[in-house]
């Protein structure tokens, strides 16, 4: 009985996607999320030492990190002693969630999907990358 329920609640968000696609600029909510849980820092870091400041040549237990939680900037990685200010990580989160992210997402999937999968499925892909994205277990079961 559940797994019919399962399946028309499935049909339900498939028509409901079908209706009101996404829209692949609208990344607002997602973007706030991102900011309150990453938290801002504006000099280079260590992941794991989120409140340590990281000078060059310490040693590093996780990812230097600067911002909302970057690697990169401009496909640079990032270093420690790098600055970065509010505004700036405010403008490369949109920049990157918009040309980066969202359009390995956007080749990837292949189904209707609502802008809350849409939201999600760009938030999984800014915490583990967009790498091989196609072949990720659940691009492919969402893809069936």
């Amino acid at each position: 009985m559940i797994e019919v329920e399962i399946l028309k609640e499935n049909e339900a968000i498939y028509d409901y996607a079908l209706e009101h696609p996404y829209d692949p600029d609208d990344v607002e909510i997602l973007e706030n999320i991102i900011k309150e849980k990453e938290g801002f820092k504006e000099y280079a870091y260590d992941d794991e030492h989120p409140d340590k400041l990281l000078k060059p040549g310490d040693k590093v237990d996780g990812y230097v990190t600067i911002g909302y939680g970057f690697r990169y900037i401009n496909g640079k990685e990032v270093k420690a002693g790098m600055h970065m200010t509010r505004e700036e990580a405010n403008n490369y989160l949109h920049k990157t969630i918009i040309n980066e992210y969202g359009k390995a997402l956007n080749n990837s999937v292949k189904v209707p999907i609502t802008q809350n999968q849409y939201n999600a499925l760009l938030s999984l892909v800014y915490n583990i990358g967009y790498s091989d994205l196609k072949e990720r277990t659940i691009i492919k079961l969402l893809n069936e």
